[in-house]
């Protein structure tokens, strides 16, 4: 199986899972941000971005202008948000404080859905 295909399958799963949970439980969503609050879980938290953004810049590195290229993206995100969370925890705390209260973010997770659902339909049905 090619190996951008594999990711989009994986990704898409992944994303349009986690983004459909947020709406279905918003109560369970809001907690999750109260456990990243200290330093210590950001910096886990951060080892696990940084491991995932490596894997898949690792193995899918393609800077082409079509569906891969998204793939791409989601690895140096995942890499270079890990690497901020490992470096800078306290910072990232601060910052998630701020990130609770902005109006926006349902509309950021609406985004992040599209794209799961794009990553699927590529993975699952293109093919």
């Amino acid at each position: 199986m090619d190996v951008s295909i594999f990711l989009a399958k994986v990704i898409g799963i992944y994303v349009t899972a986690t983004t459909l949970s947020f709406f279905v439980n918003k109560r369970t969503f809001a907690l999750v941000f109260r456990l990243s609050d200290t330093p210590e879980e950001i910096y886990v938290s951060g080892i696990i971005n940084l491991l995932v953004g490596a894997i898949i810049v690792s193995l899918h590195n393609v800077w082409v202008s079509d569906w891969r290229l998204l793939i791409t993206f989601v690895g140096w995100t995942a890499l270079v948000k890990g690497a901020i969370r490992i470096f800078w925890p306290s910072l990232v705390v601060a910052e998630l404080k701020d990130l609770k209260k902005v109006p926006w973010l349902g509309w950021l997770i609406l985004v992040a859905l599209a794209m799961g659902l794009y990553l699927l339909y590529v993975g699952f049905v293109v093919v």
